[in-house]
């Protein structure tokens, strides 16, 4: 039940009486713990994967704004946490990668199987194998790149 209530006073200030609209929310709150369950179960999946599966600000000095722990892990981080706010340049070798990428998503909207040469928090470096989609808002506006990448240095 979802509640709302306000104190009605008389002109001097003094109480007489209580109003207010009671009203069941059983459903919302059902819906609420669907939605709870299945971005748990999603998030569950998108963690099971070996696949780096991220997402980041569209400009090209923009930061990680999601990452599932298996990009965390290939990045060299304990953590999605740890990744989320940090610049995606930072790890590419060869800055003009990012550039590269940026101009290829503004053009065709989707780049697949790039590689590029990147580097691990400690400075490591690995050949990342990538599909990129470039996802604009309802105005056409760049809103967010999401990705998924492989380590593919040991082929």
């Amino acid at each position: 039940m979802e509640r709302t209530s306000s104190l009605v006073a008389d002109e001097s200030g003094k109480p007489l009486r209580i109003e207010g609209i009671f009203r069941d929310i059983t459903e919302r709150k059902r819906l609420e713990e669907k939605l709870q369950e299945s971005e748990a179960y999603y998030r569950e999946l998108l963690n099971s994967l070996k696949e780096g599966i991220y997402q980041c600000e569209p400009a090209e000095d923009g930061v990680f704004t999601w990452i599932n722990q298996a990009g965390a892990e290939m990045l060299g981080y304990d953590s999605p946490s740890e990744v989320v706010g940090t610049p995606v340049k930072e790890i590419y070798v060869n800055p003009d990668d990012r550039k590269e990428l940026i101009k290829q998503l503004e053009k065709k909207g989707t780049w697949k199987d790039f590689t590029s040469y990147c580097r691990r928090k400690n400075g490591e470096r690995f050949v990342s194998e990538r599909t990129c989609n470039l996802i604009r808002d309802e105005n056409g506006k760049p809103a967010r790149i999401q990705g998924i990448f492989r380590d593919i240095t040991e082929k």
